[in-house]
């Protein structure tokens, strides 16, 4: 529910300790042993990206968030999972190029993974993942 809550709210202004903590629940939720709690996290987070200058603390645990997303979007095909992860390539820009590889071999793993889906009703939701993981 926090996390939804971080996704209904984003606009409120926080004091910094209670920002960090926000964060640092999110974060933890990525890895949260529900499924569902870690997609919301997922999708939470990109909202607290879009607060100025917290890519600058979220720096040195890059490579545990990318991991954390390439993990949740091997789980589920989930276009807010990968949209976020969109977000995250945006406000990391020249700190991503060392996870480069690793970002597209991943993005085309999920790529291909969501088009060999053969449920009818996930069948929209993981073309859209894949059309996301495309751009």
């Amino acid at each position: 529910r926090a996390c939804w809550m971080t996704t209904q709210f984003f606009n409120v202004q926080l004091d910094e300790a209670s920002f960090r903590t926000l964060t640092e629940a999110v974060l933890q939720r990525l890895n949260d042993p529900s499924l569902a709690v870690q997609v919301e996290a997922g999708k939470a987070f990109r909202y607290i990206l879009e607060v100025p200058g917290t890519e600058n603390s979220l720096l040195p645990v890059l490579p545990k968030i990318l991991n954390e997303y390439f993990r949740i979007m091997q789980e589920i095909s989930n276009e807010y999972v990968v949209s976020a992860l969109d977000v995250i390539v945006e406000k990391f820009g020249e700190h991503i190029s060392p996870h480069a590889i690793s970002l597209v071999e991943n993005l085309s793993r999920s790529f291909l993974q969501y088009c060999d889906v053969d449920d009818d009703e996930e069948d929209m939701e993981a073309a859209v993942a894949a059309t996301q993981c495309l751009e």
